[in-house]
Parts: C-alpha cells; structure tokens; sequence
C-alpha cells in the first residue's frame, strides 16, 4: 500500500508538472495562433469596410444617392465571411437586407385554388379571426415574363387579411372615401418603395399598371412646388390645392361633381428618401388619385366586398410595379408600408408552389452605436448569433468636408459600418490545434509514467519500503530493527538517519526508567525549549516509605542478596504507587518518595500505603529476610520543578511539607503508617478509614508540636 500511494503521488506530482509545462506551451501556442488569426480576420474586416465606405463616398459625391443601396445589397452579396449591417447618426439601421427569402411552405386550400384558377379566392368570416380573407392571384403578364418565363399563367398569390370590425356602422358614402384613401394610400407606399430603389424614372410603370384598377380614372405624382412630375396630364390640380394639403400635411379627399373623389395624399421625406433629397425639406410631393365611385354604392356586406377588392387590386398593382422595375427585392418595404394600415390583419406574399416569400428581417438595436456617433471611434468585439461566435467591427462613416455640401456641418458622423465577421473557421482550427497538442502531451505523459514506474520500483520505492518497514517495527516496540540500504544517496542517508534515530529511541527508552513521571512530562511540555531551573507551587501530597533495619540487614548477607531483595521490594512498592495514580519522586537507598497530585490524593495515597504494607508483609522470605516499612504522608504546597545545575538536574519535590513527610517516615516503626493532622484534615470520609490519634511530634524547628494519626486499616464496611 506505501509502494502504491507512494507512486501514485510521484506519478501525479509529475503529471502535474507536464500538465503546467504543455499548458503553458499550449496556451501561449494556441494564444499567438489566436491572436494571428484575429489580426487577420480584423483586418480583412477593416479592408472590406474601409472599400464599402470609399465606394458610398463615392457614389454620394457623384450625386448618385440611389444607388448607395445597391452598392450594399452588392456588397452584402460578397461578403462571404459575415454580415453587413448600417446605422444612420440616429442610431436606427438603414439599409435591411433585400432579396427574396422562403420562410415556410403552405398547403391552405384556398391559396391553391388562387394559384390553380388565376381568380380571386375570398374567404368570408373566419370564425378564428373574424376577419376576411382575399387571395389575390399575381398573373404572369407579357411584361412579366422577361424575368419569370412563359411557362406559367399565376406568378404568385397576395393574401391580404382585412379586420371586419373595420366596416361596422359604416355608410356606403363613408366606405366609398375609404376605398378612395386605401388606393391612394397603396399607391403612394409603392411610389416610395421605387424612388427608394432609385428607379424615379420608371415611375410611369406604376401609373399604368395604377390604370388597371377599376373606377380609377387619373395617377398623377405633383411635386412639393405643385408642379406635375408624372402621370395624366389632361386633369391638373390647380397648384393651390397641391400646396395647401402640403401644408396641412395630411391626405384629403375631395369631390369632383357627384361621383368622382380626388384623393390627394402628401409624399414625407422620410428617412429613406434623404439619400437624394435634402434632409431640410420635411415634403417631397403629394400624389393624386381620381376614382369614379359611381359604382361603389353597395352597402352591408357587398360593400365589404368591394373595399377588399379595390384593396387587392391596388396592392397587385404596386407589387407588379415594383416588380417591373426590376426591384422585387423591395417588396419587403412596400408589405411592411401596407400593414400600417390599420385594417389590415396580414399581408403575405406567396410563390407559384406555396411557398412563403418576401419575410422581412427586423432592424439590429446596437445601444453602444449612440456612443460611438457622439464619440467617433473604430470598436471590436465578439459576440453569439444562434450560437454562432461573430467578430464585431463598428466603424464610423465620417461627414468630410465634401460630404458637408449635402448633409450640413451639424454633425461629425454620418453613419456607422458594422462587419461581423464569423469565427467558426477560426475556432474550429483553433480547437484542432489544441486537440493535437493535447494528444501529444497525453502520450508523452504516458510513456514518461512508464519509464518513472520502472524507474521507481527499482530506486525509489524499494528503498524507501525498507526504511518503512523498520518505522513500522519501531513503532510496535521493536527497537532493535535497523534498515539495510547501501545506496549513497538521499535515500541512503535516510536509511542512515533512520539507524541513529532507532539507537537514540533505544537509549532514551532505557533512561526513561531512571526518571520520575513528573520529569517526562516536564520534557514534553517544554517542546523545543530547554528546561530551565526552577519551579511552581503546586499543592500535593508525598509519601515516603523506608525499610526498617534494612542498614543491619545489609551487613549480614552478599551483596547481590541485598541488591535483589531492594529490587523486589521497591518495584513491589512502584506499582502500588501507580495504581492509585501516583508518581515514584525518587529512590533514596532503600527509602522511595512518591508524590500524589489530583482528586482524593491524600485518599490514594493512604489507600497506598496500607497496601504497600500488605503486599510486602505477605511476601513469603526466608527467616533471614523479613523486614518491615514505615510509611509517612503529609499534604501540603511544595515547589515543584527542576532542582540541581544546568548541567545536572533533577524535576521534583520540595519544601516544608516535604521534610515533615521523610521525618514522619523516619519516625514510623515497620509496618506502621504515620499521617500528618493537616492530610488527616483532607481525607474525603473519614469514617473510611481506622485512624488514631497519636502524641504530637516535636520537630525541628518548628514551635509547635505537629499532630500525627497513625493509620491502622480501612474500617469495615467502608467504600
């Protein structure tokens, strides 16, 4: 068990030096590889953004703001390592992603009976929604199939959900400049979308395709002076009403004769529109529509009807102008402009096989985009994306002086680049580097575990279990082990050591029978420190004890005789003493000094002294060798500690009480036991023992007599 524990230890010592050594290597391996791999992704991040920057200047300096958004799309469409976003200096994205994408795929029977029959599908009543729902087919006209082919007669569906509740309590004429509101209000949304796409020019596609819905008779597009820019010329509105809805800054609809109503609806220069014209100028136009709501006098749910459909038709036509353009991409814009209204439930647009198109992704809110306007600077971090881990890089498009002739010298920033790059190419080479390494360091760690086991079994282990199992025979109490190692190493030396302590322990075990109790504890108190002469007071009660005529004796007999008879007698007498918990002082000649210390100690120790008298009266001895012991006790403060020189010490006992004791012991006859009255005092139960009061004894120096007790046996009865 010591060989494996010991192996165990060295082996993960070990383990634990190669794991910090390859860790080390690796992290700063793996930290230099990491850090030139992100030095490169930055800085193709800084080199793509720094182009798309230089290419918006330019294009804005050339007074072609249209096409800023192209150039983005464009530049979305390359970027192949992440994702292109970008703030105006009011914190909001501009720009969103364009371009169709396919979110789920239906199987609603009713849109396949819109695609199937090229008609319009209207559900009435959907008692989940409450509202009514019209499938508007998109048909694949001449002009159409330049893009999307001839193969097919339905390009697509519209669904458009409107809320009924819209329609209660409504008179025919109220719905009639409603219908009138809607077209005008669809047709303007899709007159923003194309100028948005920088195709103005085109604008007369809307106007034909605006043609289309029945009951309009005029589109016209007037600008902000109330000029006529586009559409019929053959019914100008005098400049004086263009200009007053500008002013008022909200649609109008006004009557022509009995069934004709002018809708006029003002054009904001809304965010989106500030890339060509001034940002000073709050109106762009109004748009004007004329509808010839002669037919539009149905009431209840005809006339529910009827607004559904005029609604269809004018989103059909937006979205094909849209479309025509060459700009399908923006018919996100143009859906989320429709929903505003607030009728309208939803509005989804759907491909030829059900599928879902046109999902428009939300704007990104970046708070740290505020700061970074107020405070210009390039910024980096990383961050998780449907736990995909992007490089961040902000950095701000600045209003130079060039730039100043449009946009004005209010401002520092004019917008900021957001590139985030993906790290998943990076990590991933990363996490190979790191599984290579690890491998490596693994199975250098086992073969240099092998190589140590062996190494250990032979010079490390075998030794040291040596010197183990002589620790293990000393501390069962064999001192006489010695450990056999013949190496000259540490271990050797050990072994060495090992051999003098177990001599040492040998000589301190033979000389601890030469000094009292109270002297081995003074040692293991002092610890480290050397005991210093002096003592404490402490209260105890001492016992001596002599054999009478053992002097005479000694003169008659060999002395081997007398040195075996002392022996016996004195161990006899140790024992007792250690049994009543007391501690053998010192050996005099023939005359033992016991102290008593604790509880009850003048009990023990006249308990004590009767046995001693017993067991050594009971000895069975030649004629020759029977001798008595007188015994005196006394109880009292003595000064305990260590008496003698630095040199020559010894730890015991003395004082007044302790010279009243020896003189006590002097005057007792063999086999009697004289106690002081001051332990006599002390005693527990005095009816315990049989005691007798004897003369007083005169000692020297003292004045007064000292009262003695001679203690006879236990009473009978007594504990």
């Amino acid at each position: 068990m010591f060989q494996t524990r010991l192996e165990i230890k060295i082996l993960l010592l070990l383990f634990v030096v190669l794991v910090a050594a390859f860790g080390a290597y690796l992290f700063i391996t793996v930290q230099n590889e990491t850090d030139a791999l992100h030095e490169q992704n930055h800085e193709k991040s800084r080199v793509y953004t720094e182009t798309l920057m230089t290419g918006i200047r330019n294009v804005m300096l050339a007074g072609k703001g249209s096409f800023a958004r192209s150039l983005v799309d464009e530049a979305r469409d390359k970027l192949t390592f992440g994702r292109l976003h970008i703030y105006n200096r009011d914190g909001k994205e501009v720009f969103l992603r364009e371009g169709e994408g396919v979110a789920q795929t239906t199987s609603n029977p009713h849109l396949m009976q819109a695609l199937q029959s090229a008609m319009p599908v209207v559900v009435y009543h959907s008692p989940e929604m409450e509202v009514i729902t019209r499938y508007e087919p998109l048909v694949n006209l001449h002009a159409c199939q330049t893009c999307h082919g001839s193969d097919h007669l339905v390009r697509g569906v519209l669904q458009l959900s409107i809320s009924h509740h819209y329609f209660e309590n409504k008179s025919p004429g109220v719905l009639r400049e409603d219908i009138a509101g809607v077209i005008g209000g669809t047709l303007a949304s899709a007159y923003r979308t194309i100028e948005t796409a920088g195709q103005n020019k085109l604008v007369d596609t809307l106007a034909a395709q605006a043609r289309q819905i029945p009951g309009l008779e005029s589109f016209q597009i007037y600008d902000r002076f109330g000029k006529l820019q586009h559409g019929d010329r053959a019914s100008v509105l005098p400049e004086s009403r263009i200009l007053s809805t500008i002013q008022a800054g909200q649609p109008r609809t006004l009557r022509s004769g009995q069934s004709r109503l002018i809708r006029l609806v003002p054009l904001r220069n809304e965010e989106r529109c500030q890339l060509c014209h001034k940002e000073d100028q709050n109106w762009l136009g109004v748009l004007g529509t004329t509808l010839n709501a002669g037919g539009l006098t149905k009431k209840g749910e005809d006339a529910v009807m009827d607004f559904s459909a005029n609604l269809g038709r004018a989103i059909s036509a937006g979205f094909r102008s849209i479309m025509l353009v060459g700009k399908g991409g923006y018919v996100r814009n143009f859906a989320s402009d429709i929903q505003q209204f607030s009728f309208v439930e939803e509005l989804k647009v759907f491909n030829r096989d059900g599928s879902l198109r046109f999902v428009n992704e939300e704007p990104k809110n970046r708070p740290v985009v505020t700061d970074l306007l107020q405070r210009p600077r390039e910024m980096e971090f990383y961050e998780n994306v449907n736990n995909e881990e992007f490089m961040v890089m902000l950095t701000p498009l600045l209003n130079d002086r060039q730039c100043q002739k449009c946009h004005g010298p209010n401002h520092q920033v004019r917008a900021i680049v957001e590139v985030s790059s993906s790290m998943v190419p990076i990590n991933a080479a990363i996490r190979r580097h790191t599984i290579r390494t690890v491998v490596i360091g693994v199975v250098t760690l086992i073969i240099v575990a092998l190589v140590l086991h062996q190494f250990m079994k032979t010079v490390v282990v075998k030794p040291i279990h040596v010197i183990g199992e002589v620790a293990s025979k000393v501390g069962s109490g064999n001192l006489n082990a010695s450990a056999n190692v013949t190496s000259k190493d540490e271990l050797g030396e050990l072994a060495q050591r090992m051999n003098e302590m177990v001599k040492g322990l040998r000589e301190r075990f033979r000389l601890e029978k030469f000094v009292s109790q109270q002297t081995m504890e003074a040692v293991k108190q002092s610890d480290a420190q050397a005991i210093r002469l002096g003592g404490e007071r402490r209260f105890a009660t001492v016992l001596f004890s002599d054999i009478r005529g053992f002097t005479s004796f000694s003169e008659k007999v060999e002395p081997e005789t007398v040195v075996r008879l002392l022996n016996e007698i004195l161990t006899l007498q140790a024992r007792v003493v250690k049994k009543y918990g007391g501690d053998v002082d010192k050996f005099v000649g023939d005359e033992l000094v016991a102290v008593f210390l604790g509880d009850e100690m003048v009990d023990r120790s006249i308990l004590c002294a009767l046995e001693i008298q017993r067991v050594v009266s009971a000895q069975d001895r030649d004629p020759g060798e029977k001798i008595g012991i007188g015994i005196g006790i006394n109880t009292g403060a003595v000064v305990m500690g260590a008496m003698g020189s630095e040199e020559r010490m010894d730890f015991t006992v003395i004082g007044d009480v302790v010279n009243l004791g020896a003189r006590l012991c002097s005057v007792a006859a063999a086999g009697q036991i004289l106690v002081a009255g001051d332990a006599v005092s002390l005693i527990g139960d005095k009816s315990r023992f049989a005691c007798k009061s004897l003369e007083p004894l005169r000692v020297k120096g003292k004045e007064m007599p000292v009262e003695v007790f001679e203690v006879r046996g236990v009473e009978s009865g007594a504990a």
